[in-house]
C-alpha cells in the first residue's frame, strides 16, 4: 500500500499536467484559478487509495480521481454564486474576481469536463462507474436544493438536515471510494462496502466541520469563527440547540437570529451570545458525539470488509484524521 502523502503527490503530479489552456482564455482561466486555491486533494485521493486497496497500479485511476476533483469544484464554483460567498480558500471566488456569468459558464464547461475524464474509463468497467458518477451528481444537485429549502423554512430538524447533507457532501466521498475499488479490481460486493464507510465518514465530517466554525480555533480552521451563527444557518449545532432548548433559550436564541448585526463589534457580540447559549446546552459535545457516531459506523463498514490489517489502517488513520481535524 502506498502512504497517502505519496499518493496526494501521484495525483498532484497528474493534476499538474491537465491545465485549460483552450480559448477563449475567459472561460478556461477562471477553471484554473479555481483548480489553483489549493485544498486537500481529499476526493480524489480517495479515489486512489480505494483503487490501491486492489491494486498495485493506481495511476489507472487517475482520470476518474481528477473527474471527482472537477466536479467537486464545478459544484463549489455554482454554490459560491447562489450563496454570495465572497471568499474561497481566502481568495475571491470566482463570481467575484470575474462576473456571475462567466461562473457559471465556466463552472458548466467544468462538468462536462469531468464526463470526458470519465469516459477514459476502460469498457468494461465504463458502465458501473458512469452509473455512480451521474447518481452522484444527482444526488448533489438535490442535495443543494435541500440545502436552499431548509434555509427558507422556518423550521427544521437534526433528521432533515442528516438527509441533506448525505446527499451535498457525502455522497461524493461514497462515489470516490465505490469508483477506486471498482477500477481497482473489487467486486461489487466489496466496493459497495467501501462506499458505505465513506457516506458515513462524509456525514461525520461535515457535523465536524460544524463543529469546527464555531468551537474551533481561527488561527487553525483559516477563517472567521461563528460564520455560520452570523449567516442564522440550520447546522447540526443550531438544529440541536432549538430541539433541546427550554421555552426562554428558545426565545432567546429567536431574538439573537433576528438581529441584523451593523458592524463588526455586534457581530461579535451575536456570535458570543449564541455560541454561549450553545454551551449552556453543551451542544459542543453533543455535536462531537454525533460526528463519533458516524465515525462508527464507517468502522464498523471497514471490518465488514475484511481487509488485511495493513490495509484497513490505512483508511482508520485517514478516517481518524477527518474526524480530529482542527481546520
Amino acid at each position: 500500500m502506498l502512504s497517502i502523502p505519496t499518493l496526494q503527490h501521484i495525483y498532484k503530479s497528474y493534476a499538474d499536467t491537465q491545465r485549460f489552456n483552450q480559448k477563449p482564455a475567459s472561460l478556461y482561466e477562471p477553471i484554473n484559478y479555481l483548480l489553483g486555491l489549493g485544498g486537500k486533494s481529499m476526493r480524489p485521493t480517495l479515489v486512489l487509495l480505494a483503487a490501491n486497496l486492489f491494486s498495485a497500479q493506481v495511476e489507472k485511476a487517475l482520470p476518474q480521481a481528477y473527474a471527482i476533483e472537477l466536479f467537486h469544484n464545478f459544484s463549489l464554483m455554482h454554490d459560491d454564486i447562489m450563496d454570495k460567498s465572497p471568499l474561497r480558500r481566502g481568495q475571491p471566488t470566482v463570481h467575484i474576481r470575474y462576473d456571475e456569468n462567466t461562473a457559471i459558464l465556466s463552472g458548466d464547461a467544468m462538468l462536462v469536463y469531468a464526463f470526458q475524464y470519465i469516459a477514459q474509463t476502460n469498457a468494461d468497467l465504463l458502465a458501473p462507474i458512469l452509473q455512480i458518477f451521474t447518481h452522484t451528481a444527482i444526488g448533489i444537485c438535490e442535495g443543494q436544493q435541500l440545502d436552499m429549502d431548509m434555509a427558507a423554512a422556518p423550521t427544521a430538524t437534526v433528521d432533515e438536515y442528516i438527509a441533506m447533507i448525505r446527499l451535498k457532501t457525502a455522497v461524493l466521498l461514497q462515489a470516490s471510494l465505490e469508483m477506486g475499488a471498482i477500477i481497482g479490481g473489487a467486486d461489487q460486493s466489496q466496493a459497495a462496502i467501501l462506499g458505505s464507510f465513506g457516506l458515513n465518514l462524509g456525514i461525520s465530517f461535515q457535523i465536524q466541520d460544524d463543529y469546527l466554525d464555531t468551537f474551533g480555533q481561527a488561527a487553525q480552521v483559516g477563517k472567521r469563527i461563528g460564520g455560520d451563527i452570523l449567516e442564522n444557518k440550520k447546522t447540526f449545532l443550531l438544529l440541536k440547540a432549538l430541539e433541546l432548548a427550554n421555552p426562554e433559550q428558545k426565545a432567546t436564541l429567536s431574538r439573537l437570529l433576528s438581529t441584523r448585526p451593523l458592524n463588526e463589534i455586534e457581530e461579535q457580540e451575536k456570535i458570543t451570545h449564541v455560541t454561549a447559549l450553545f454551551q449552556s446546552l453543551n451542544i459542543a459535545q453533543l455535536t462531537q458525539d454525533f460526528a463519533q457516531h458516524y465515525y462508527q459506523l464507517a468502522v464498523d463498514d471497514l471490518q465488514r470488509l475484511q481487509l488485511p490489517p495493513d490495509k484497513a489502517t490505512y483508511l482508520l488513520d485517514f478516517a481518524h484524521y477527518l474526524l480530529n481535524r482542527q481546520s
